[in-house]
C-alpha cells in the first residue's frame, strides 16, 4: 500500500536528510491503515511549515508502546512515526 500524498513529502524529505525507514505496518490498529516507522527522530520540524489540514502532528508518550512523535492523516488513516531516541 503506497503512503498517501499528504505524508509522502515528510518521509521524502526525512529520506533526503539522512533517516531511513525502520518499518512499515499496515492495519496496525484501528484508526490506522499504514503506519510508517522512521528509525531515528525527526530530523526536520516539519510542523514549521503548512501542513494540510488532514494532518494532525502527534507525541506519544504512553510507556506502554514505543516513546516517538509522528504525523497522522485523518483522510487516509495513515501514520509516519519517528521514535524518540
Amino acid at each position: 500500500m503506497p503512503l498517501c500524498p499528504h505524508l509522502a513529502p515528510i518521509v521524502a524529505a526525512e529520506l533526503a536528510a539522512g533517516n531511513r525507514v525502520e518499518r512499515t505496518f499496515e492495519n496496525g490498529y484501528t484508526r490506522c491503515r499504514l503506519q510508517v516507522t522512521l528509525a531515528e527522530p525527526f530530523h526536520l520540524a516539519h510542523e514549521e511549515g503548512p501542513l494540510p489540514s488532514v494532518v494532525t502532528p502527534h507525541d506519544d508518550t504512553d510507556s506502554h508502546y514505543p516513546l516517538g512523535k509522528g504525523y497522522y492523516c485523518s483522510e487516509h488513516l495513515h501514520d509516519v512515526f519517528a521514535l524518540s531516541i
